[in-house]
């Protein structure tokens, strides 16, 4: 159990959620609703630090074997989120000076790095990316993944040294964000100018919309602009500056390795309170949705838009049995035709749901909305878009 905040190191906390009964992987790929309502389980308990106002799932254990290429968690599919991958590689280009070498923490499949070098052209000398989910293919000799976790032994397959880093939504998935910013800070010896660039969920979103659904089991952290401002500072990194991108939803933070830190307040008693009464609203608005999708049902199949970790989330809270929602739907061809773990509802494209009559829709993600109604009215699908109620 994780009782000290990763951040500022404390160990005053107070509770905020619950919820039992979570797969441990949702993005995780099943092939048969046999394997997917097997997977194993955890139970998501979630503290917020009383001083930096982190947040952490105390249950969290993730070890060196929790992620292989079976792990699917690609959003590229979509034209908005590539977009919004589009202008943080805008972002991390326009402060290149001269040829460097990247390296990605969290590559993936290489889709960051080989845009990036598209992007970069005659300014990317060499890319570097580390993930466990890494499936193997053609990259290139100026890109060369491996499928590893970044830790002091990979470090020793990199052969030039490091001008850049790029981690995006890692960070999640970190209990100990000083420890690890640290770990990347030794990438750059003393006097070496360095630059970093993370992206992850930004938690004031999901406090101020109400979205019980953006914390899971599978993820053990959450940062807000103060508090990993705070950590990237600890962790010796300068110029810190942290910005809400991709509408509010995720923060980017750049940093640089140039003067000496700078340490910031971090007293936030006033986000403390927010995050407690968050979590005392949690159990009345997974029944609201209940009520909304059982009441829809019975003019229509009801299905969730939206694959990913909110999509997966809501089912496993609102429909953990399977009987509520008749599917879910998703653009990837990687997911369709496989099944959400736990619950065990099969995740298919919009065509199928149509076949499978589905005529009801709630959007896991509203950043999708406008393109997910573009698409229906492209495709002259019958469906329509209800809006989740919101107390």
């Amino acid at each position: 159990m994780v009782t000290s905040c990763g951040i500022c190191g404390s160990l005053e906390s107070s509770f905020v959620m619950r919820q039992d009964n979570l797969p441990i992987f949702q993005n995780a790929l099943c092939d048969t609703q046999a394997k997917a309502t097997d997977v194993p389980r955890g139970t998501l308990n979630l503290v917020v630090c009383n001083r930096c106002g982190f947040i952490w799932n105390t249950n969290a254990q993730h070890g060196s074997e929790d992620f292989d290429p079976s792990y699917e968690s690609d959003q590229t599919f979509s034209p908005t989120f590539s977009e919004h991958v589009d202008q943080m590689i805008a972002r991390v280009v326009e402060d290149l000076p001269q040829k460097a070498v990247f390296l990605e923490i969290g590559a993936g499949q290489g889709y960051f790095l080989k845009r990036l070098k598209q992007a970069a052209a005659g300014k990317f000398l060499q890319g570097y990316g580390f993930d466990k989910v890494w499936r193997g293919g053609e990259t290139g000799d100026d890109i060369k993944l491996f499928s590893t976790y970044f830790d002091e032994h990979s470090r020793q397959m990199v052969d030039h040294a490091i001008d850049v880093v790029v981690c995006r939504h890692v960070l999640e998935y970190i209990a100990r964000p000083v420890d690890f910013f640290k770990q990347v800070r030794q990438l750059f010896p003393e006097g070496k100018a360095g630059h970093v660039y993370f992206e992850t969920r930004c938690t004031d979103w999901s406090l101020d919309n109400n979205l019980s659904e953006d914390f899971c089991y599978e993820e053990c952290a959450y940062e807000n602009a103060a508090n990993l401002k705070l950590a990237l500072e600890l962790a010796g990194f300068s110029n810190v500056a942290v910005d809400h991108v991709f509408g509010g939803q995720y923060l980017w933070a750049e940093a640089d390795t140039i003067s000496k830190a700078e340490i910031t307040d971090y007293n936030q008693s006033d986000y403390v309170e927010a995050a407690i009464r968050f979590g005392e609203n949690v159990t009345t608005g997974i029944q609201k949705y209940r009520t909304q999708i059982s009441e829809l049902k019975e003019v229509g199949g009801v299905a969730l838009w939206g694959a990913s970790t909110k999509g997966i989330t809501l089912a496993t809270t609102i429909d953990p049995d399977g009987e509520l929602l008749s599917c879910l739907i998703d653009m990837s061809p990687h997911k369709q035709n496989t099944f959400v773990p736990a619950a065990g509802q099969r995740i298919v494209s919009p065509q199928e749901a149509v076949r499978l009559g589905v005529r009801n829709i709630f959007v896991s993600n509203e950043s999708y909305a406008q393109e997910i109604e573009d698409y229906i009215r492209h495709q002259q699908l019958p469906l329509s878009i209800h809006a989740r109620l919101q107390d």
